[in-house]
């Protein structure tokens, strides 16, 4: 290949350069830089930052050594850290479990002594804190703010556990009532004052965002929430005022649709359950968005389906909206591939996908249903974020 495509630099082979204490292997698992495969400066600066974040070694550059027969050496120039971490302690934690700490810490005995890290750690340990309810919580680095050093101590503060003592509402007018608010949050009262009602600030942080998509969803499109926080003088209790600036609420004066290249704009339309003069509703908006991907998918297109809303100038609290399809010219199925079925036999997974026939015109929404259907069986792992 290389012959053929003599723009192409082949990796000879890959070192790291400044390795003593720590096992080579373990670095290497690092770089996707491999013997044999084409050399790229972008993987290798990849490689770089991934060796940096795996706190094994500092690392410094990349080298290229020509080889004589066209192909490259690689090395990849480290600097390993002074101190092996000889212990871990987590000092003056008398109500969070220290499994629980030790479990949330990237920093272990035996692993070099990364003073940033260490910092890093505090921050990670005081937020976890707070998430536990111990708003006021400080965590310092009593050791392992220095190279010299082969313990890692952290000085825990808890302070005072708090708890929700009220949720209030400030500003909310036409759409909803205190009772129905209080059913789009998650942040809840101690009962008695007592047990439950742990006040956590990214649920708060949350809430103020679920606040405003409520209202959204229904039509005040210019909402705007946030919130305020009162402690009790013995700081074991917290009040939650949200204040709410409802806006104008929205009413829908035009529908369009556009961009379909497969199907009339009249038989599309026809599938919309937002109708004009409507408050505009967001709920309604994403199930049209959903029913128009799925009537076309059935039919062997597949689509991609976008909402714009847009403010009709000079005309307050009026908005039109505009569904813009992109459909692509129909498919036909041709191998159905499975991957990554070390233990399962293919013909118990094929057995799951037999709407799936390689020659037949592929009906979109089917793939959707396969993947429950082969997810309801709970014997593979489920893990969309990384592809699986």
């Amino acid at each position: 290949n290389h012959a053929q495509n003599p723009s192409k630099t082949i990796v000879a082979d890959v070192f790291i350069d400044g390795v003593q204490n720590i096992p080579l292997e373990k670095a290497m698992l690092y770089l996707h830089t491999k013997k044999g495969r084409e050399y790229s400066d972008a993987e290798a600066q990849q490689d770089i930052a991934r060796l940096a974040a795996s706190h094994l070694c500092r690392p410094l550059t990349v080298r290229l050594e020509p080889t004589g027969d066209g192909r490259v050496n690689v090395i990849f120039v480290v600097r390993e850290f002074r101190q092996v971490v000889r212990d871990v302690i987590f000092k003056h934690a008398k109500h969070i479990n220290v499994k629980d700490l030790e479990s949330i810490t990237r920093v272990r005995r035996g692993m070099p002594l990364d003073k940033d890290l260490n910092q890093i750690t505090c921050y990670e340990l005081q937020e976890h804190l707070r998430n536990q309810g111990y708003y006021f919580a400080n965590v310092s680095l009593e050791e392992g703010q220095h190279e010299s050093h082969d313990r890692v101590v952290f000085n825990i503060t808890e302070g005072p556990k708090v708890r929700v003592r009220h949720v209030n509402f400030i500003g909310q007018k036409e759409l909803a009532t205190e009772e129905r608010l209080r059913t789009q949050i998650d942040t809840s009262r101690a009962f008695l004052q007592t047990w439950g009602g742990t006040f956590i600030p990214k649920m708060i942080d949350s809430d103020v965002f679920k606040i405003e998509e409520y209202y959204r969803s229904n039509g005040y499109l210019k909402v705007k929430a946030s919130r305020e926080l009162h402690f009790s003088d013995d700081f074991l209790f917290v009040d939650i005022t949200f204040h709410i600036q409802e806006g104008v609420r929205f009413r829908v004066e035009d529908i369009t649709l556009e961009g379909s290249k497969n199907f009339p704009r009249e038989q599309l339309q026809s599938i919309l359950l937002l109708k004009k003069g409507e408050n505009y509703n967001g709920s309604t908006i994403g199930k049209d968005v959903t029913n128009l991907g799925d009537y076309i998918g059935w039919r062997g297109y597949q689509a991609e389906v976008k909402m714009y809303p847009t403010e009709v100038p000079d005309s307050p609290g009026v908005v039109r909206v505009q569904y813009v399809v992109e459909d692509k010219p129909q498919a036909r199925i041709g191998e159905v591939i499975i991957v990554g079925n070390t233990v399962t036999q293919d013909r118990i997974i094929r057995r799951m996908l037999q709407q799936l026939q390689p020659g037949q015109i592929l009906r979109y929404p089917e793939m959707r249903i396969a993947e429950k259907d082969l997810a309801r069986m709970n014997i593979f792992e489920m893990s969309p974020e990384m592809g699986v």
